[in-house]
């Protein structure tokens, strides 16, 4: 079970650190299906919602739900698994989905063009991190979504090192239960 719990919190963080540019006040509202893939060639799909700041991942492994919950107005990410217990992990006030600024993460940003995604006509954004061994990240920002539906990430040779997208997206309302942590759940004892 524990294995099985690392390799789950590992997927879902992968998504943490890929999740689209977004501010915690407003934005859009949709569903949408959601690829995840990394550096182990392993391939996640699941389903993504997306509120006002607030996020949710839904995926299956070996036939069980896990969830992933992120509250940007909390600055609260709640990481739900199958036997009713979660773990949370509190975000920095300054959190913008971006990758982060610093010494170790210092980057500048490049225009690359436009491309078509899914229907949505996106701006392509590089971040070139000055400490070259980071590689860069790579977003397609939807101009009608105002936030990223594909992001890439590569070493520092140019090996793609891991892939986000979403597809199949349906604007719309969503329903605010689908942000909230869900009763009868028991908060494990120990942070990722």
């Amino acid at each position: 079970m524990k294995k099985k719990l690392f390799v789950l919190a590992g997927v879902l963080s992968s998504f943490l650190f890929v999740l689209p540019v977004q501010s915690a006040d407003s934005g859009p509202e949709f569903s949408a299906d959601v690829r995840i893939s990394g550096s182990m060639r392993k391939t996640t799909v699941g389903k993504a919602f997306v509120k006002d700041g607030m996020e949710r991942l839904e995926t299956v492994q070996d036939g069980e739900l896990s969830v992933l919950i992120r509250r940007r107005d909390l600055l609260v990410e709640w990481t739900l698994f199958p036997d009713k217990f979660y773990m949370e992990n509190r975000m920095s006030s300054a959190f913008t989905g971006r990758p982060e600024t610093g010494p170790a993460a210092d980057y500048d940003i490049e225009e690359l063009g436009r491309e078509t995604i899914d229907g949505f006509d996106c701006r392509v954004v590089q971040f070139n991190f000055k400490n070259t061994r980071l590689g860069t990240a790579t977003q397609w920002i939807a101009d009608e979504l105002g936030i990223a539906i594909r992001i890439e990430t590569r070493d520092a040779g140019g090996k793609l090192t891991g892939r986000t997208e979403y597809f199949n997206i349906k604007s719309g309302p969503q329903p605010d239960v689908l942000f909230e942590l869900p009763d009868g759940y028991e908060k494990m004892g120990f942070k990722f």
